[in-house]
Formats: C-alpha cells, structure tokens, sequence
C-alpha cells in the first residue's frame, strides 16, 4: 500500500504494519516522518531499537529476520530499522523484504528508509510486489507554494503568528533548503518570545539560504512572478548557475 506522509497518522491508528518503507529525497521531511512512526510504535511498546545500513551486496538478510522473528517470551517488541543509501537497492533487497512481510512477526516493525526510488526501479515486478505486502511512505518535497502553509503550520506548534510580509520574506530566504527553514523557525521561535513574528524580525534574524533550480528559474520567469524578487529588497532572487557567478538568459 502507498501513501504519502500527511496519511501515515491516519494509518497508524487503523494498525501498525509490520513493514512501513520510508522514500524520499527530503532529509527532514524523511525523518520527521520517521519520528513520528517511532513514537506511535514506543507508545504501542516497541521499546527495543536496532539499526542496520545495507549495503548492495553481502548483506546477511537470513540472519537478520531471524533475529526479527526471535523475541524470547521476556523481550520487548522492537523497530528494525534498514537504511538504504541508494536509489536503486536491488531485486535482492525487494525479494528479502517481501519475504519477510509476508510472515512478519507482530512484535516487530521493520522501518526501511532511502531516497527517492528511481521510476525504473518502481515500474519493475520486484517493487510492485514488495509494494503490495508493505506499507510505503513517499515523501514529497515542500513546494514554494506549499512553502507558507508549512512554515505557518511550524510557528502554530509553537503558539506563534507571523505578519504576511515577514512570511514572504521568510518563505524567499529559505525555499528549497527545508533544514535551513527549520534551523531559522527555532532561531526565531526563541528570537520571538511568544509574539507574533515581524517583517522586522525576519530582517534581521533570519539568512538568506534559499536553493533555486534551473526548472524553478523556467516555472517563475513563465509565470511573471516578480514578487520573490521584491522580497530579496529590489534583489533578483538567485536561480540555478546564477546563484554561483553564471548568467542565465531566457527568451530571445
């Protein structure tokens, strides 16, 4: 089964599976995901942990399940976690963990955690059944238009508001650098003392670190966005090459 991670909460609370596969290429995302998947399993009394990083080849998966499938009548339940480095793990990975799901022990979850699965990778028969016998969790990057609800849905967990200027000026000097939007919304949070966030406040708190791409610099300049630009103060926002030195021209 596929969800994405807005759903994981809802699926969590209809029984936990007893193997969830966490993908994407977003580092915190992956790992708030994974957090929240942690903290529901302690709550259910999974109290022993286990970490495993799998390498291509040689990886002892026999061994591995069972040690999964071998909790002693006086042991706790546990989280196994895999955490795979590649795109492309391997037909091998697919067929052991599929295995493994279909006969999962109910005092163990398996967390698998990789990047974004390459579309070739996915579209093969391997994956479209290990698909089908787990739970897997595809995290999406934070679009700049989805940039301002989640910056607001953080300064909410901390009973904060934001004026809507300070909010885009916010949302300039952080898009497409998630950890950095992170590290600046707790600096702030602490910055702020319990009020309400200013344009005032994000001038003089908050870096610029804000990553554009190549497609970004296509997608703005097609849709005659000008406002990032104003909030960079009159600056052009970097995009791209350009942010290292280079010129990039569009149209004629």
């Amino acid at each position: 089964m596929k969800i994405n991670a807005g759903q994981l909460d809802g699926q969590l609370q209809r029984g936990l599976a007893g193997v969830y596969w966490v993908t994407g290429d977003e580092t915190l995302l992956v790992q708030e995901c994974c957090d929240r998947l942690r903290q529901y399993c302690r709550s259910q009394g999974f109290g022993e942990r286990e970490i495993h990083h799998v390498e291509p080849r040689g990886f002892d998966w026999p061994a591995l399940f069972e040690r999964a499938n071998s909790l002693s009548l006086f042991a706790e339940r546990q989280i196994i976690e895999l955490r795979i480095a590649s795109a492309r793990p391997g037909t091998e990975v697919f067929e052991a963990v599929a295995d493994y799901a279909a006969n999962a022990n109910p005092d163990t979850v398996v967390l698998v955690t990789s990047p974004r699965l390459d579309s070739k990778v996915t579209r093969a028969k391997p994956w479209e059944r290990l698909e089908q016998a787990i739970v897997v969790v595809q995290v999406w990057p934070i679009t700049a238009d989805r940039l301002p609800d989640w910056i607001h849905e953080q300064l909410r967990a901390n009973n904060l508001g934001i004026e809507p200027e300070a909010l885009e000026m916010l949302c300039t000097r952080v898009e497409g650098n998630l950890l950095a939007a992170r590290q600046e919304i707790d600096k702030i949070t602490l910055l702020a003392g319990g009020q309400t966030i200013t344009l005032d406040d994000v001038q003089r708190s908050v870096a610029d670190s804000a990553r554009y791409t190549g497609f970004g610099l296509v997608d703005q300049a097609l849709a005659g966005d000008t406002a990032r630009r104003r909030a960079h103060g009159g600056r052009p926002a970097r995009r791209g090459a350009d942010a290292v030195g280079h010129t990039v021209a569009i149209g004629p």
